[in-house]
């Protein structure tokens, strides 16, 4: 057996290659790695939900994860509206060791004066400070579902969060299924499952698993509008104002992702050497940014109401963005985009770790080749003179690197604008490369073909 890796200047013509099926392996078998996927990861999310039991998922956020569990106790003992909606992450006596309550408490028990300028005096007390740092969304889920099911066992408030990230995948896979097949939907499928931070995120008890489900949500949703013209009335306008808003509702960061989600899809779109224009460019972007605008208005209205004044929610707001944007200790902007994008590196290459894993590098090694050369080719010639030529050549009209440029670009966007909350969080931001991967995916999966030339080097291509 011998093989050979060429970059092919051109395209095979037809004559010349064999046909197989699609993409080599048939309908049939991409059916049964759905059934297996499915089942792995049911099992896997049946049995790590319960394992749980009670603790907190330290491969996941166990730092927010105990302050949502306080803040749930808050709103189950003091109600949903108490201090406007907003959340108590120092409630209570939970998870002592973990969470604000390491750095927020005095030694006697009471919320440290720095974290409470312009807060009414009784936010003194730990049980009535509430916090403004991030949106009351995900806190505001679990006070729903310990007002309605009780907080113990805490393995219990996992569910919704693991059922909601589960419906998003399958509308994921669904909607690849449709616009690619059903051989290309599978390997897609498969490659964004064995993610670890899909298993292992979406049931998450803060905001990660929801954001994750919402960001596959309005990838479906966008590349249906795209390749197939589905909901391109009120209907689908609405549903990315929504999406927008669930998003701005769960957290600050996912801004850029959420609303410049759809230029890499659109300028992939146009690889393909469609024509779609720049008017639902617009409404793609501009909606899920006023529905992720208007959340934290409301946001900061909740905020007014509670702190009693539009001075002080204004003050707290302006010392979180300067928390999060600072440059502390004369570090330079320079400074610190440098070293996000060291540990951006670092995450998404060092082969333990809990985001991406492994796949993520060789996935960008093919995407690149696809993106910048023609057509690439990977020959295996068996004794019998039969080659099997693995080819990987994108499809479209026109290079896909522009649109791989785009998502990498959506994707570290927030690094280069918060390069300081970016390097005290890396481990949380570096989620954002999921568009990113997303785009190297389907641009790798769509470009392989694997065709037969038997020894007259004849047949055809399907």
């Amino acid at each position: 057996m011998t093989v050979g890796f060429t970059e092919k200047p051109g395209s095979a013509s037809p004559e010349e290659m064999s046909a197989t099926s699609e993409v080599g392996f048939g309908p049939k078998t991409a059916r049964r790695i759905f059934i297996v996927l499915w089942i792995l990861l049911l099992g896997f999310e049946l049995w790590y939900v319960p394992h749980l039991d009670g603790r907190l998922n330290y491969l996941g956020n166990p730092h927010a994860e105990a302050d949502t569990v306080r803040s749930a106790e808050a709103y189950m003992n003091q109600g949903l509206w108490a201090h406007h909606g907003l959340p108590r992450m120092l409630y209570g006596n939970r998870f002592p060791k973990d969470g604000t309550v390491k750095d927020h408490l005095t030694a006697e028990g009471g919320v440290v004066a720095e974290f409470r300028q312009g807060f009414p005096p009784e936010m003194a007390d730990r049980n009535q400070w509430i916090t403004t740092h991030c949106p009351p969304g995900a806190d505001l889920i679990n006070g729903v579902q310990a007002k309605s099911f009780g907080i113990d066992p805490v393995w219990k408030l996992r569910i919704f969060p693991t059922a909601v990230g589960l419906i998003a995948l399958a509308f994921l896979f669904q909607t690849v299924t449709k616009l690619w097949g059903v051989e290309r939907g599978a390997l897609i499928s498969v490659l964004v499952a064995i993610l670890p931070m899909v298993p292992l995120w979406l049931p998450t008890l803060h905001y990660e698993g929801y954001a994750l489900a919402l960001v596959l949500i309005q990838t479906s949703f966008v590349l249906r509008r795209l390749w197939l013209r589905e909901s391109t009335g009120p209907v689908f306008v609405l549903v990315l104002f929504l999406i927008g808003f669930f998003q701005g509702w769960l957290s600050w960061d996912h801004f850029f992702v959420v609303s410049l989600l759809a230029l890499p899809w659109w300028l992939l779109r146009r690889a393909d050497g469609a024509r779609p224009n720049l008017v639902i460019l617009f409404w793609m972007t501009a909606v899920p940014a006023a529905g992720f605008t208007l959340a934290h208005v409301l946001h900061l209205c909740m905020a007014v109401g509670d702190l009693g004044s539009w001075q002080a929610a204004l003050g707290e707001f302006h010392r979180t963005g300067m928390e999060r944007g600072g440059m502390a200790g004369g570090t330079s902007r320079l400074k610190y985009t440098g070293k996000a994008v060291y540990l951006y590196i670092r995450w998404c290459l060092y082969p333990s770790n809990r985001m991406f894993g492994p796949i993520l590098a060789g996935v960008a090694a093919l995407a690149a080749v696809a993106a910048i050369f023609r057509r690439t080719e990977l020959s295996l010639q068996p004794w019998n003179r039969q080659k099997r030529v693995l080819q990987m050549a994108w499809p479209g009209q026109h290079s896909a690197l522009p649109a791989l440029v785009a998502a990498l670009g959506v994707s570290t966007l927030w690094l280069f604008v918060m390069p300081q909350h970016v390097f005290g969080n890396s481990e949380l931001t570096v989620r954002h490369l999921e568009t990113f991967y997303l785009c190297m995916v389907v641009i790798v999966v769509r470009s392989f073909h694997l065709v037969l030339r038997g020894r007259q080097g004849s047949a055809c291509k399907n």
